[in-house]
């Protein structure tokens, strides 16, 4: 790859050598070190790659065999720079902004901020300029676990903090804490716990004591990592912990629903299609209606024009029984409202049903889903723990 790249900026050429003995051409080639690539056999010629410098030194060992060498391609920067005749300003030009570009990719020159909610966007910007973070800083002079820790103290509704560096942006993610939760400062003694029921799938403790393994069943509100270490030493619990939570969404609806009923109301619209466009369209005669069969005549004689004409059916809005297949779409459309409101964005849904069941009040669509999803909370250490 290295060698790939060396011979892209030196330069290099695609040869055809015709003659005799263009084995031991080759053999000897290799023998001094030169090296070439892309060897290809043409009947009495062979055709092949190589650098520039490796060139003229396989052209002095050309001179001893009968062989007649041809310039087919030249490729490399070295190439481009010589076709600039005597562009200097031209050549310069480029080399000027490759310089520049190397030098500005060293540099922070955006900083993104999102995930700012109550906390302003400001405060955060504040705090980012007071360590010395603002467009222009050297990457390497940035410590990202430094600029989060820093975010995250500046305020105590920021539940968590980071900070990442791509290329010249610098990304920094604020998650606010939801209303009424205790915030916990770095270091403060602490226990995860189980935020809803589960089965363990994975469990990754930074610090403090695990409680369950992976394939153990929980309860919401059991300890997964404790933060007592034993005789009376306490630390803050830090981890992560997915489980398979089973989840289930349930709508009922009545069968006498808001629908669009037909009034009895009738009329014929007409419209002319011109291969299958409309160019005089009809215009419906109700607000609210549904159409019947499309009755298409079309006359070639002079251009492909179809008449078209249907019946259109006024509707109106009012209570009724709505049918079987209404209904399904109606409790669905709730059901899933519901998952897509109370899941977890970062759940990932591995089964998923979907039932129906009617009585003599309505139907009732019922989703049962099992998705992977983090369910460690943090809470204070536990009362009789502490007095061990």
């Amino acid at each position: 790859m290295a060698a790939n790249i060396w011979n892209s900026l030196a330069g290099y050429v695609i040869i055809n050598i015709e003659g005799a003995y263009l084995e031991r051409l080759i053999n000897h080639i290799t023998n001094s070190g030169i090296e070439i690539w892309s060897l290809k056999r043409q009947g009495g010629s062979i055709r092949l790659s190589v650098g520039i410098g490796g060139f003229y030194r396989l052209r002095t060992i050309a001179r001893e065999y009968p062989c007649r060498i041809r310039i087919l391609e030249k490729h490399g920067l070295t190439v481009a720079l010589c076709h600039m005749g005597r562009r200097y300003v031209m050549a310069f030009g480029w080399i000027a902004a490759l310089g520049v570009l190397l030098i500005a990719s060293r540099f922070v020159w955006i900083i993104d901020i999102e995930g700012c909610s109550a906390v302003e966007e400001a405060g955060v910007q504040r705090v980012l300029a007071a360590k010395g973070v603002s467009p222009g800083a050297r990457r390497g002079s940035l410590d990202t676990a430094a600029i989060a820790d820093a975010v995250m103290a500046s305020d105590g509704r920021i539940a968590w903090a980071g900070a990442q560096l791509t290329g010249v942006v610098l990304q920094v993610s604020v998650k606010e804490a939801q209303e009424g939760t205790h915030i916990y400062t770095q270091g403060e003694p602490c226990s995860i716990f189980a935020s809803q029921s589960g089965v363990i799938t994975s469990i990754t403790a930074l610090s403090g004591h695990p409680k369950v393994n992976v394939g153990d069943a929980v309860q919401a509100g059991d300890e997964l990592i404790s933060g007592s270490l034993g005789s009376g030493i306490f630390t803050e619990a830090r981890g992560t912990v997915t489980a398979e939570v089973l989840h289930r969404y349930a709508y009922c609806a009545p069968w006498e629903q808001e629908l669009l009923l037909p009034t009895g109301a009738k009329q014929k619209g007409m419209w002319i299609e011109l291969k299958g466009k409309t160019i005089l369209p009809c215009i419906p005669p109700y607000d609210k209606y549904q159409t019947g069969e499309t009755v298409r005549h079309t006359f070639t004689s002079v251009l492909p024009i179809t008449m078209c004409s249907a019946e259109y059916m006024e509707l109106k809005e009012g209570r009724g029984l709505a049918s079987a297949t209404k209904l399904m779409e109606i409790t669905r459309a709730g059901a899933e409202a519901q998952m897509y409101e109370q899941l977890p964005p970062e759940a990932t849904i591995i089964s998923k049903t979907t039932d129906f069941s009617t009585d003599d009040t309505g139907m009732t669509c019922t989703i049962q889903l099992i998705a992977e999803q983090n369910i460690a909370v943090i809470g204070e250490i536990l009362p009789d723990v502490q007095q061990q």
